[in-house]
């Protein structure tokens, strides 16, 4: 009976190969605190936005609250407006961002690369973006904020306020009452890189944030080389699909360079197109 739900929240395709204390280990917490918060849903969101006193999360840092993003990707995804979603009753919600800014540099004097995206190694191995779950008394912007602050670290000067403007996407996971909604930024090459370096500072690197990843945008001539090859990772939830869309609605490819790239991705991997 826990092996599904231990599946789901770890991403593992089988527990045979756990021994014992571990599997219980894990059980204890990982699976438990998952279906303690999914038990005890009331409404977290009202119609403004704001996060209701009737809310479920749980305080900020504790383990159902980190644990509950990993079980983003169980069931299918639907999209719909920011507003419909904050209209929904006993939702919970979480926000990421793509920050991404222009390199400036070419690989080998050859190929172009771009732009450079921000995305994590996450603490279940898999890669996704900046960001996390809406606290009680937070608005979406503002809970983007804090978990921008917890998993980067600013330096002095660079704190950054997302806000609704930049909102791209939201989509639903009905099957966990669970709204994921993403943010897009442009940042300076210069300011993207203080950035990054700033993260091992971070308060939340080393646990929740195992290291800081920069998406290749571009493809090494015909081979699978760069993005077709990085698509093929692991992702969290919906991440590769917000991926996608963000690079699309920031223009750093077009719809048929992303279809390529998708092609590409599906062939056997390092083979010529």
């Amino acid at each position: 009976m826990l092996a599904r739900p231990l599946n789901a929240v770890l991403g593992l395709s089988s527990l045979r190969i756990l021994p014992q204390p571990v599997f219980n280990r894990l059980n204890a917490h990982f699976v438990k605190p998952v279906l303690s918060l999914s038990a005890r849903g009331t409404s977290i969101c009202s119609q403004s936005g704001q996060p209701t006193a009737g809310g479920h999360r749980s305080p900020r840092g504790s383990e159902t609250r980190k644990t509950a993003v990993g079980i983003m990707a169980e069931g299918p995804l639907k999209e719909i407006s920011r507003d419909a979603a904050l209209a929904l009753k006993d939702y919970r919600h979480a926000c990421h961002t793509m920050l991404y800014a222009p390199t400036g540099k070419t690989l080998f004097n050859n190929y172009d690369m771009h732009y450079m995206v921000m995305m994590q190694m996450r603490f279940d191995g898999k890669l996704g973006f900046p960001g996390g779950l809406v606290d009680d008394g937070e608005t979406l912007e503002q809970a983007l904020n804090r978990e921008l602050q917890e998993e980067i670290g600013f330096a002095d000067g660079d704190r950054m306020d997302i806000t609704a403007d930049e909102h791209l996407s939201t989509h639903v996971l009905e099957s966990r009452k669970l709204c994921l909604h993403f943010y897009v930024r442009s940042l300076t090459r210069e300011k993207f890189e203080r950035l990054e370096k700033a993260g091992i500072h971070a308060d939340h690197f080393g646990t929740e944030v195992l290291g800081v990843i920069r998406c290749p945008t571009y493809r090494i001539g015909t081979t699978d080389g760069g993005l077709p090859s990085f698509l093929r990772n692991s992702f969290v939830g919906n991440a590769r699909q917000q991926l996608l869309m963000g690079i699309t609605h920031a223009g750093i490819l077009n719809d048929e360079q992303i279809k390529e790239m998708e092609a590409v991705s599906a062939m056997r991997p390092n083979t010529p197109s």
